[in-house]
């Protein structure tokens, strides 16, 4: 079997292009530069094709929206693509699928990226091509979406409620949780002194919206708060700056501004946020809610300078986690939603994992003795605090973590998930 993985670097694009223009001044080759990153580890998976390798098939991965090494591509191999033109993403896509003619296109988190004309061109352009799949594991609110996934032959998801939502739209879908992409032995490699007491590391989830314009991390920011001023917690923390253009208020403006010539094209993406805006609004005023972030002007960095650190990623990301005694972790406001990548590299880098309760968390991780479970904020305060106070016990859930984590939740282990559910469509 001969599969291409198809990678987009968004939202990570910074530290692609820091590590892109190191390498790039030694005059690497595309496939030298693409095991450097491979090697540094800003992305997951990163082992996709030394697994399949291992399992006997073969594979490359392309980072279709990374216009400088796409652009090295296509010079290695004497292909012309015109990189000024809107659609060059999708010209040299097309190139590299000619290329190495694969049976299988894999979407690594990037199948929305592509419009149905897309796909229905490529099956008809390449018929060598025989299953078109991809992965997604977080909750969709845009079903418009849907009819691009509707072209994916099967959908991989992370997330089982996600799954039963996609099979109701008739979409094939299999389970694949996340996992960890290390063996044990990799481990050893880094810096396991616990030199942090707790830590979180990801989104505050200021500024971070669903596609109605509605906050999708608005719980983690205000939890976030209470732990910092309740626990010794340390972040290294991602948050995105509000922009006017970002609001549904500047749908409006641009409604009126562009009328008529725009509002066929702007009402579609207007709607649902203003759906989405209202319901907030009744939340808030019910006071199922508190004021929204978009009122506090303070990033939690701006807040706890002190505290809260700039975003970290790939190696440095999990030497942080290594050397810390207990993890903190909490996932988006979707109460369906579970089991995000931060629970199994927590646990794999021997931390002990003190994460939101779940429903299908129950059996990934035991409760109490691979992992601690919280249901309220104030309970995961307490928590921590027994966690902090007992070290014996938290370091005991911590090697339990990890050895269920190697057992049973490894990359390679999700890779023959994958070549069996792909089988059944070659």
């Amino acid at each position: 079997m001969k599969i291409i993985r198809i990678n987009s670097i968004h939202p990570l694009s910074d530290p692609f292009y820091s590590l892109f223009n190191t390498l790039n001044g030694n005059d690497l080759s595309y496939g030298k530069i693409v095991n450097e990153i491979r090697d540094n580890k800003i992305y997951f998976p990163f082992s996709f094709c030394r697994n399949m390798k291992k399992l006997g098939h073969q594979s490359w991965d392309i980072f279709y929206d990374f216009l400088e090494l796409q652009k090295i591509w296509c010079s290695e191999n004497h292909e012309k693509v015109d990189f000024q033109s809107y659609d060059w993403m999708y010209k040299c896509l097309e190139k590299q699928i000619n290329f190495y003619k694969p049976d299988v296109l894999y979407f690594e988190r990037s199948a929305t990226g592509f419009s149905v004309e897309f796909y229905n061109e490529v099956r008809n352009k390449f018929p060598f091509i025989k299953v078109i799949c991809g992965t997604i594991s977080w909750e969709l609110t845009d079903f418009s979406i849907m009819k691009q996934l509707k072209c994916l032959d099967l959908i991989f998801s992370g997330d089982a409620l996600l799954a039963k939502q996609f099979k109701t739209y008739g979409i094939n879908t299999e389970i694949l949780y996340h996992s960890i992409d290390y063996e044990l032995e990799d481990i050893k490699k880094f810096n396991l002194e616990k030199k942090y007491d707790l830590v979180f590391i990801g989104a505050s989830g200021y500024g971070f919206c669903d596609s109605y314009g509605t906050p999708d991390h608005y719980h983690r920011f205000y939890d976030l708060i209470k732990m910092l001023e309740n626990t010794p917690i340390k972040l290294w923390s991602y948050e995105n700056k509000i922009s006017k253009k970002d609001s549904f208020f500047y749908d409006i403006v641009r409604i009126f501004k562009n009328f008529p010539n725009s509002f066929l094209k702007l009402i579609p993406t207007f709607i649902p946020k203003l759906r989405g805006a209202i319901n907030f609004s009744l939340e808030i005023k019910q006071k199922k809610r508190q004021i929204p972030w978009s009122y506090n002007k303070l990033t939690l960095i701006e807040r706890y300078p002190k505290r809260v650190n700039k975003s970290i990623f790939g190696q440095e990301y999990l030497n942080v986690l290594a050397q810390s005694k207990i993890s903190f972790n909490r996932h988006i406001d979707n109460p369906n939603h579970g089991g995000n990548k931060r629970c199994f590299e927590t646990t794999a880098m021997g931390s002990c994992l003190l994460t939101d309760r779940k429903q299908q968390l129950a059996h990934l991780f035991e409760p109490d003795k691979e992992v601690i479970y919280y249901s309220t904020i104030d309970e995961a305060i307490e928590k921590a605090k027994y966690l902090l106070n007992n070290e014996k016990i938290a370091s005991e859930i911590a090697r339990n973590g990890q050895k269920r984590t190697f057992k049973d939740h490894t990359y390679f282990d999700r890779c023959k998930t994958i070549v069996k559910k792909l089988q059944k469509y070659l």
